[in-house]
């Protein structure tokens, strides 16, 4: 059976008025300022200030509620950002192998011996003939 450790502490954001973390509460302060400076500098009535203010409030969501695998809202702005600058590219994983030569070697002379290329057969049968024989004189020195 499989099993997984459980943190004994689950980190959580601390709450500071209400149900807002602080981060919530600076986002929404500054939301809302700006909502009211847009109003009151460029002299707009309410109907037309509404559509600049849903906008700033969303953005404001965003950078106080959004996150997405523990990371906040400016830091997936960033790494997106950095992604578009320096491209997505994958990175390979390439090694060399160094024995790829001399089985390229080995390969190239079982290709021969199965195309059924006769001096090759009779070298091949010639080194084989003669490795056995240096086997038998090893045996017989052994024992002397």
């Amino acid at each position: 059976m499989k099993s997984v450790d459980i943190p004994k502490e689950i980190q959580q954001e601390n709450k500071v008025v209400l149900m807002f973390t602080m981060r919530q509460l600076v986002c929404v302060g500054v939301a809302a300022l700006l909502c009211f400076g847009i109003a009151v500098v460029l002299g707009m009535e309410f109907s037309l200030a509404v559509y600049p203010s849903i906008a700033i409030g969303i953005v404001a969501f965003a950078f106080g509620w959004v996150r997405q695998d523990g990371m906040s809202f400016e830091r997936i702005l960033f790494k997106r950002i950095q992604r578009r600058i320096y491209g997505n590219h994958v990175r390979a994983y390439h090694t060399k192998n160094m024995y790829v030569p001399l089985m390229n070697e080995e390969y190239a002379r079982r290709r021969e011996i199965d195309h059924g290329d006769r001096k090759t057969v009779k070298k091949m049968r010639k080194e084989a003939r003669v490795i056995k024989k240096g086997r038998k004189k090893q045996k017989c020195r052994g024992f002397a």
